[in-house]
């Protein structure tokens, strides 16, 4: 029995895919794969191709993978007299070494990048790797449901879930934002982690960094403010999420704007079609007020995540911290920023739901129409032969 598949085409090739199909049923008929709307394919296989769902981490490095970033710094140049440093590992001997140093145990802030190849593939380190950082410096729980979300996948599977803000003597949760991919001029949905730990008894930062690509916007940001030792980084309780939300929360209204330019062209052509002459917009524009409705759909949910995590940051703050209201007013700020963009959103998302129900009605009206003269005009010829 053949059976009809449906796959996001992000970070997949058409050819590729038939390629992998031509493998995976070697002794059958080329499989043809269809491009369908925007962002899928559409193929028919003689067996259920397996959606795969893998660990986040392996037991072997990968070929082709990025290093892990470990950065040290001193606040204090003229009290130490060492300058930051930056190192990269890809094997556990090297990151042992690295962190068991006497330079690494007295540095005041311990920040360490973990990257995808992209938000589809697992994290780039391997699991011994991974564990001995937990275990090196004592991560709690919450480290393991942070780094669970980045997995080998080839579906939007969790597209919409982020972890929520957990704080106990550490903050830690996952984001997710869009990016525009320049290369293919398109949006994408992205999710990065952070884990952040404070410790009160020896004044020592530990930030890791969760990133869906190498070199992210949040990893260049977070390194800049550690090696040029910014006083918001000791001053600022929550400087290191601050700085991932002033990196990509404003990206969200670019990302709208982005959805709403290709709306409105679709919604002033239905407005002005008439059912009885020939109509500029048909099915392939429905199709896509189902996509930018189901995309509008996802952003206040993803963005709740957000805002939600901004309200246990503020609401961590101790009365002395409250006091600097520099540390608060940025947080506060964001959390209007993404309020805003999420009311925005959801606006769309009715117009694009009422648009779509609209055009729906008016081709089918359409169709009804053609029927009905086709009908009155097999009669007429039908009585002018009698």
């Amino acid at each position: 029995m053949p059976f009809e598949h449906n796959v996001p085409s992000r970070y997949l090739k058409k050819e590729k895919l038939e390629r992998l199909l031509r493998e995976l049923f070697p002794d059958h008929a080329p499989i043809k794969v269809i491009t369908s709307g925007e962002d899928q394919y559409v193929f028919t296989a003689p067996a259920m191709v397996p959606n795969r769902y893998s660990g986040y981490l392996t037991d072997k490095w990968l070929k082709g993978c990025r290093h892990v970033q470990v950065v040290e710094v001193s606040q204090s140049h003229e009290q130490s007299g060492r300058n930051p440093i930056s190192t990269s590992h890809k094997n556990l001997n090297g990151l042992k070494g690295a962190l068991t140093s006497p330079n690494y145990q007295h540095s005041d802030i311990h920040f360490i990048s973990i990257c995808q190849r992209n938000s589809w593939r697992p994290l780039q380190i391997t699991q011994p790797m991974f564990q001995f950082i937990v275990d090196h410096h004592g991560l709690d729980d919450s480290v393991n449901e942070l780094s669970s979300c980045f997995y080998t996948r080839n579906s939007d599977l969790e597209d919409a879930y982020c972890t929520p803000l957990s704080v106990v003597q550490s903050g830690d949760r996952t984001v997710r934002y869009p990016e525009f991919k320049e290369a293919e001029n398109r949006w994408a949905l992205r999710q990065s982690g952070i884990y952040y730990r404070f410790d009160q008894k020896t004044n020592q930062q530990f930030l890791l960094l969760l990133s869906p690509m190498p070199n992210s916007a949040a990893h260049r940001k977070i390194e800049s403010q550690v090696l040029n030792r910014l006083q918001s980084v000791s001053n600022d309780p929550f400087w290191a999420h601050r700085l991932m939300f002033s990196t990509y929360i404003p990206a969200w209204r670019r990302y709208i704007a982005w959805l709403e330019g290709r709306l409105i062209p679709i919604t002033n052509l239905t407005l002005i079609a008439d059912v009885d002459r020939e109509m500029r917009v048909n099915y392939e524009q429905l199709n896509t007020l189902y996509s930018l409705t189901n995309k509008l759909l996802q952003i206040p949910n993803l963005i709740s995540h957000s805002l939600d995590v901004l309200d246990g940051l503020l609401g961590s703050f101790t009365d002395d911290e409250i006091l600097n209201a520099h540390a608060t007013q940025h947080l506060e700020n964001f959390r209007r920023q993404a309020a805003a963009y999420s009311r925005t959103a959801s606006c769309l998302h009715q117009r694009a739901q009422t648009t779509a129900q609209l055009l729906s009605d008016m081709l089918s009206l359409r169709e009804q129409t053609i029927a009905k003269n086709q009908a009155n005009s097999t009669a007429s010829v039908e009585v002018y032969g009698i």
